[in-house]
């Protein structure tokens, strides 16, 4: 079971984790209802040990009524502390719009005070194999991973600075876009 709470985000100043009980969080329930109400409520984080997670709308919406992407929410917060705890992380509000439906994106500070960024991807067909392909891209001309851990399928990356989103160009500018990105993602494999 999960606390939650109303509103977009925790007071300051105020900690919430499962099992306590405040009377500022008066309501418990499973990760379904959760999921559920945060959708209903436009609720925006979640708690699950000593970490408040910030979750997109638009991500909390996909994972509605979907039992195995309901799972992974209800894992995501433990699933983020241990990977900011493990890659020395300082964690920034996650992104937040129509294009985040099945990750969980953040920006995030290094040890060493470089930005990156935090992505956890739902498991889903399309992002079976992101991580391989990232690491055989190498950065080039893809955003560059710094680590990897594909058990739960979450990256540390580069940090790019958002652009354009291609579907907001005409199609015909889209096709000049992917097509060039194409020939540039075009690689000759080496022989095993």
């Amino acid at each position: 079971q999960v606390e939650i709470a109303r509103g977009p985000r925790l007071p300051e100043g105020l900690e919430c984790a499962v099992g306590r009980s405040r009377d500022v969080l008066p309501y418990l329930c499973t990760a379904k209802e959760l999921i559920r109400y945060c959708c209903d409520h436009s609720l925006s984080w979640i708690s699950r040990g000593s970490m408040n997670l910030d979750i997109p709308g638009r991500l909390a919406n996909t994972c509605k009524d979907k039992p195995d992407n309901m799972a992974w929410l209800k894992r995501l917060p433990v699933v983020v502390e241990q990977l900011a705890d493990t890659w020395s992380l300082d964690l920034g509000s996650p992104y937040d719009s129509d294009e985040v439906s099945c990750a969980w994106v953040a920006p995030v500070k290094r040890a060493d005070g470089s930005s990156a960024v935090l992505k956890i991807g739902m498991p889903h067909m399309e992002a079976e194999h992101e991580i391989q392909g990232l690491q055989y891209w190498d950065g080039d001309p893809t955003a560059y991973l710094f680590e990897a851990d594909v058990a739960r399928n979450a990256m540390l990356m580069e940090h790019c600075v958002p652009g354009t989103v291609l579907r907001s160009l005409p199609e015909s500018e889209q096709d000049e876009v992917i097509a060039t990105l194409l020939c540039r993602l075009w690689r000759q494999p080496s022989r095993p």
